[in-house]
């Protein structure tokens, strides 16, 4: 594990810091608190940087599906959980509210993770506001399309545009969700 803390973890190649991230979820528990706290927290998150992360997308993708995997693991340890659903949220947090083409997955990794959690942290993380309308509406879209979450969860978004909230791709974005809950029926879809 000291190779998880300074000054081992500046070493390591952008290809092993992505190995290791995708494979987060066969190492976390076998490693001290404060070192997996570091890399995926304190480490992981700085690629999410707006200044470095066109640059390290690929460590980005990295870092999310080895999220999402540990994520579905059966019974992780509390310790593993707590820090999973924290980086999580520091991700959606950190990603901007517009969407660029080349970041769209990131935002379909920060919502695969946040498929794995309690309905009750995905409201609190995923609250709609004027200033993440975007990014908000694209997460819940996505979740309902998966039908991770019933399509009332939309309601928050309908009323932000209504409101006259900025909404510049919400409309297409609820209109696909709509769409794909079409083909997909399921328990909360329909």
């Amino acid at each position: 594990g000291s190779w998880l803390s300074p000054p081992l973890v500046h070493s390591l190649s952008l290809q092993t810091q992505a190995h290791l991230y995708e494979t987060l979820g066969l190492w976390m528990k076998h490693v001290a608190e404060d070192k997996l706290q570091f890399y995926v927290e304190s480490f992981g998150l700085q690629q999410f940087q707006d200044d470095l992360r066109p640059q390290r997308l690929s460590l980005c993708h990295s870092l999310l599906k080895g999220l999402t995997q540990a994520m579905a693991l059966p019974n992780p340890h509390n310790r593993c959980w707590t820090i999973l659903c924290s980086t999580t949220e520091k991700v959606f947090k950190l990603l901007p509210n517009h969407i660029q083409d080349a970041e769209v997955e990131l935002y379909v990794g920060v919502a695969k993770c946040l498929s794995e959690m309690s309905d009750t942290e995905i409201d609190r993380i995923a609250h709609v506001s004027a200033s993440e309308m975007e990014k908000t509406c694209f997460t819940l879209a996505y979740l309902t399309s998966q039908g991770r979450v019933p399509l009332l969860s939309l309601n928050d978004v309908i009323a932000g545009v209504l409101q006259g909230w900025p909404s510049h791709r919400v409309g297409w974005l609820l209109l696909q969700c709509f769409y794909q809950c079409r083909l997909a029926a399921g328990s909360h879809t329909g």
